[in-house]
């Protein structure tokens, strides 16, 4: 099996507007040539995203401490525990992955409040007045999660609030629409995307989501385009 990373100018693109708008939800794209059966080639995904992830913050850090004139070591370093992952994927339901934070009758993102009723969730692509709030807490109590899924729960919750916002328009409307025009660029169809969740115990990386936000480790295979995904997410204030 031969796993490399994905050149496609349009996600990459849109990978880095994300990053700088904000987001702390990283991915990494791949193409797969020869591929075994489908837990072992998601397992190699998993593995190549953290790698992949660790030397992206090994050359940050290699930059920061050649123009402050420091040591590299003074600075964090990811560790990686790859007998941590090897048995860990699960094979997991579409709605497990976006989380309370999307309706899956309606295909639809419920939206925190972003102009003033900001402890409020809404439809999208509804007014943000208080006859349109959506009760989140008791959709989120179908849900069961881990405690590394942190404040976030899943994708959805990950993709739309870091903890100092994401700058992608001020109303709930501008929100909804990048989450659903990126999760079309990404998964194309999500009745038919292949998606694995793998352990957060395997490298340091997600440490820093564990104290309240969410650690996240997934891994996606797009049919329609052919590629995979990997996603993780972790972070605090």
């Amino acid at each position: 099996m031969t796993i490399k990373l994905n050149a496609d100018k349009q996600l990459l693109e849109k990978i880095d507007e994300f990053e700088r708008l904000g987001g702390c939800v990283q991915f990494k794209v791949f193409d797969v040539e020869n591929r075994n059966n489908s837990y072992q080639t998601h397992l190699g995904i998993a593995k190549q995203t953290l790698i992949e992830i660790s030397r992206d913050s090994d050359n940050y850090f290699q930059k920061i401490a050649k123009e402050l004139n420091t040591d590299r070591e003074q600075y964090f370093k990811q560790s990686i525990d790859f007998s941590k992952l090897e048995n860990s994927g699960t094979q997991i339901q579409l709605s497990d992955f976006l989380g309370p934070q999307f309706d899956m009758q309606t295909r639809k993102p419920f939206i925190k409040g972003v102009q003033r009723l900001y402890n409020s969730y809404f439809y999208y692509d509804t007014e943000e007045i208080e006859k349109n709030s959506v009760n989140l807490n008791e959709i989120a109590g179908q849900y069961k999660f881990n405690d590394s899924d942190g404040v976030t729960g899943a994708f959805c919750g990950a993709f739309l609030e870091p903890p100092h916002s994401v700058r992608i328009g001020t109303s709930i409307f501008e929100h909804g629409r990048y989450f659903l025009e990126f999760s079309n660029l990404f998964f194309s169809d999500l009745n038919n995307i292949e998606i694995y969740k793998w352990s957060v115990d395997c490298s340091n990386y997600f440490d820093a989501g564990k104290e309240w936000w969410g650690s996240h480790f997934w891994t996606i295979y797009n049919p329609i385009k052919n590629i995979y995904i990997g996603i993780v997410a972790s972070t605090t204030d």
